[in-house]
């Protein structure tokens, strides 16, 4: 499909995906053939791997006006997601320890819309669930 094929087209799905523009995809391509190792790794393509890492880290912290570390990429919205949630009740144990006599209003709440996409609303049901958080706030 040309990139003019794809312009005259009506796309309204960029939640879950877009197309790559020609100069991203060359970007991959390169990546795959010269970085393709465990960027954790000490061999070459390794090494290779984890400098185009940190090079794009850096890029996307310049970009949103941050700091290089506070850039974690995930492999998706779903796992980005969880992480918030795991990071956030974690925040909550910590700054509130005394708080947590078993009520449910010790527990946390999450405000959601009923719009949520499903990599929101079935953790926060299974917090739920579990009594992890005080009560829905979401409607079904």
């Amino acid at each position: 499909m040309s990139n003019l094929e794809i312009l005259r087209r009506v796309y309204l799905d960029y939640n879950a995906t877009t197309y790559l523009e020609a100069d991203v995809l060359q970007e991959i391509h390169r990546a795959l053939e010269t970085a393709w190792g465990n960027p954790s790794s000490s061999y070459k393509a390794g090494k290779d791997a984890k400098e185009i890492i940190n090079t794009a880290r850096s890029h996307v912290a310049e970009m949103v006006g941050g700091q290089s570390d506070d850039i974690i990429f995930t492999s998706g919205g779903t796992e980005a997601n969880n992480m918030v949630f795991h990071t956030v009740l974690k925040y909550f144990k910590d700054v509130f320890p005394s708080v947590d006599n078993g009520t449910v209003q010790s527990r946390p709440h999450i405000i959601t819309s009923n719009m949520e996409h499903d990599s929101v609303k079935l953790p926060l049901e299974h917090f739920v669930k579990e009594g992890i958080i005080g009560r829905k706030l979401f409607h079904e």
